[in-house]
């Protein structure tokens, strides 16, 4: 995840989490029949303190290394 997005993107996608959503999303299973992310918002439910640590966090994520690569 680290370098995919920037910092905001992972932000906005825990508060508001249909507000990034392509053809993607649909094909992997994370669009609900309503075409709307299966994803619970948690704007209200998260202080802006746990969001700015789980974006960080997301942020921070790396692929991870694979044995042969």
């Amino acid at each position: 995840m680290a370098g995919l997005h920037p910092l905001e993107f992972y932000a906005e996608s825990i508060i508001n989490p249909n507000a990034f959503l392509d053809k993607e999303d649909q094909q992997r299973g994370y669009l609900g029949a309503d075409g709307k992310s299966k994803m619970p918002n948690y704007n209200d439910i998260l202080t802006v303190k746990q969001v700015s640590d789980l974006a960080s966090y997301r942020s921070s994520l790396k692929e991870p290394k694979h044995a042969g690569h």
